[in-house]
């Protein structure tokens, strides 16, 4: 079932008797809207409000918070929390532990912000979507790695500098008008070779190694994609000496992106699979 929450008040979790749960079950979801800070409070962390379906923050101004204070708060596997517009805040994220952000997948949209209070997410083993300027998830600025299912996507002007190195083992996707920046190296760049990792790149990645002569692990290329890396006091065009697909590499040129490789007269060998056209 789906539900509007309207109203402005909020929820008392109590466990007299037994731990109290709200859940959006996997086919529901629930939509905050209207005007006005919504609250759902416990003194006991044991209480739980969890996601497996779509919460989705709606407000109609940009003050309004969703608060989460005490109980605590699963965005599980399958489910997905969106913010639009307005704030959701909760210091009880138990689907953040160590540092790393699992289950279900994120969305925060131009007038939405995310506000874990002190925590911090080092790794990300779930998708996390910034789209729009104005969108904001500060936990996120210590990220450090991607894990193996992790995804961090940006769009539609979100630009995101990391605080160091970057550990790439997942996805990352960087649409048009938006650049990623890591200040320093990424760890899926071995001297010039992508080893692993799935690149989608519409928008612009600039690192101090993100050069990618041979292709291992998967980048895809579209019409405003640009691999950039610094060398010294220069900024430098990574896909400049790509010669090589290796086997199990996936490298695409797509939605018009165009690649002259022909300078130099160098060959440029096919060992894994070059897509041309469409994602």
């Amino acid at each position: 079932a789906d539900g509007d929450w309207q109203g402005t008040g909020g929820f008392n979790l109590d466990n007299n008797t037994a731990h109290s749960e709200i859940v959006i079950e996997a086919i529901g979801s629930l939509a905050v809207t209207g005007i006005g800070s919504r609250s759902v409070n416990s003194t006991d962390s044991a209480n739980k409000f969890i996601n497996r379906g779509e919460l989705s923050i709606e407000f109609g101004d940009a003050l309004s918070t969703l608060s989460i204070n005490g109980a605590g708060f699963i965005n599980e596997n399958g489910g997905k929390v969106t913010v639009k517009n307005g704030k959701l805040f909760t210091s009880t994220l138990d689907s953040l532990s160590g540092g790393a952000l699992s289950g279900g997948n994120w969305r925060v949209e131009g007038g939405g912000e995310v506000d874990l209070g002190a925590a911090t997410i080092q790794t990300l083993d779930t998708e996390v979507e910034l789209v729009g300027v104005g969108s904001s998830f500060a936990a996120l600025n210590q990220l450090a790695t991607i894990g193996a299912a992790g995804t961090l996507a940006i769009s539609e002007g979100r630009n995101f500098t990391t605080a160091g190195n970057l550990e790439l083992q997942g996805t990352l996707r960087v649409g048009s008008g938006s650049a990623l920046d890591v200040s320093g190296s990424v760890s899926a760049f071995n001297a010039g070779v992508l080893t692993t990792g799935n690149i989608e790149l519409n928008g612009q990645i600039l690192g101090d190694n993100t050069r990618a002569d041979r292709v291992g692990g998967r980048l895809i290329v579209g019409l405003d994609g640009a691999l950039l890396f610094r060398d010294n006091t220069t900024i430098e065009d990574g896909l400049a000496g790509l010669r090589r697909i290796d086997s199990g590499g996936t490298f695409g040129l797509v939605a018009g992106r165009e690649l002259d490789l022909s300078v130099d007269n160098a060959s440029f060998e096919v060992g894994g699979t070059l897509l041309l056209g469409s994602m």
